[in-house]
């Protein structure tokens, strides 16, 4: 794979998963039910 691209996919995972973690902060009720405010992630594929 080009690595430029995976540079610029793992920037972008790590930007997502804070986005989700600054969400679960503000709303732990949903963030339960999305499975949000588990760490790390319990699916080893995603």
């Amino acid at each position: 794979m080009d690595r430029v691209f995976v540079e610029y996919y793992e920037e972008e995972l790590t930007h997502i998963r804070a986005l989700a973690a600054e969400f679960a902060d503000m709303h732990p009720a949903v963030a339960r039910n999305l499975s949000l405010d588990t760490v790390p992630c319990p699916d080893p594929y995603v």
